[in-house]
């Protein structure tokens, strides 16, 4: 299930639905109000679920790297929701954002899960990033799993970007549904 609430206003195509849908208005300028249910399934290990027909994937992209996190595991429903960044705005605000929302930054295996699933109608969103996973090379810079289309590529492709890359603008943010506590 998928569904239009707001921020953008032209239309989006989304898989399950037979007709585009418009939006209505943001929450809060950063974010999109579009929502997907996707099914995620944490036990595939991280090679099996990155999404099909996706280019360039680097060997820094192993378990060793991104183990699994605390939670992840089974097939669990999970409803995602894309946050913007632009030049006025650090990565810090889009977490604040996502948090007063009741959201949390997405994972390695829920942007690959939810890149797979919606591979063609997301194009609009590239590049997007997920906060959840960094990953600290040798030299000590901070990288986070993002999907894209650059330059003259057609086909996406799966990469590390450095979070200060990311945190000059123009990045948008998966972001993942708290479950509430009880």
């Amino acid at each position: 299930m998928a569904y239009v609430t707001g921020f953008f206003t032209h239309y989006l195509m989304v898989e399950d639905f037979s007709k585009p849908i418009a939006g209505q208005g943001p929450e809060t300028e950063r974010e999109t109000s579009i929502f997907f249910d996707i099914l995620v399934d944490y036990d595939l290990s991280l090679e099996q679920s990155f999404p099909k027909g996706y280019d360039i994937v680097p060997l820094e992209m192993n378990e060793k790297n991104f183990p699994k996190r605390h939670g992840e595991q089974g097939r669990q429903k999970a409803t995602f929701k894309i946050f913007h960044s632009d030049l006025m705005h650090e990565p810090g605000e889009i977490l604040i954002d996502m948090e007063e929302l009741g959201f949390r930054p997405a994972t390695i295996r829920e942007l690959c899960a939810f890149a797979q699933k919606n591979s063609l109608s997301i194009r609009r969103w590239f590049p997007l990033a997920a906060l959840a996973s960094p990953w600290i090379d040798r030299k000590g810079n901070a990288h986070v799993p993002v999907i894209g289309l650059y330059g003259d590529r057609k086909t996406p492709f799966l990469h590390l970007d450095l979070t200060e890359s990311i945190a000059r603008g123009g990045c948008n943010f998966l972001a993942v549904k708290q479950e509430k506590a009880d």
